[in-house]
């Protein structure tokens, strides 16, 4: 065997301990977890509701600002604008907490069941990751607006 196919032999050996390390360390926490979710998911989910909150209180105190006030038509588009990052907003914090429900568990956590969950779990997290990008370069976005609409 040359040392090329020896190196590449051996990263997928790393790569499947490393799979299967994490995919016990998640069926163990199921095993564990009397919610039936793994504690990290449960974070995700509960930062994800107060975020959603928290725009739709600030895009109620902006519509106030809007029927207020008459506003010049580039006050106007930056508040359209900001309006349809809140929406994405939202809408995203929902489609994020809808998948992390999707895996969540319900009744006792017994060998197979746990096993298969926990994998259902990993293969989950890119696709969590995913929103949670999204959901965070929103929230970048809605900072900028309101940043610039203190000034």
């Amino acid at each position: 065997m040359d040392g090329l196919a020896a190196l590449s032999l051996a990263g997928n050996i790393i790569q499947f301990v490393d799979f299967g390390t994490k995919l016990l360390s998640r069926a163990e926490e199921l095993y564990r977890s009397s919610r039936g979710s793994l504690g990290v998911n449960d974070e995700i989910e509960l930062v994800t509701a107060n975020l959603k909150d928290l725009i739709k209180k600030l895009r109620v105190s902006f519509l106030k600002k809007d029927e207020d006030e008459d506003l010049c038509e580039q006050d106007q588009t930056h508040l359209a604008s900001f309006r349809k990052v809140c929406d994405e907003a939202v809408k995203v914090a929902d489609e994020l907490v809808e998948r992390l429900e999707k895996l969540k568990f319900s009744g006792k956590f017994k060998g197979l069941r746990c096993l298969q969950h926990a994998v259902k779990t990993v293969w989950s997290e890119r696709e969590v990751a995913v929103l949670m990008r999204r959901l965070l370069t929103l929230k970048e976005t809605l900072e900028s607006h309101v940043l610039f609409s203190i000034r």
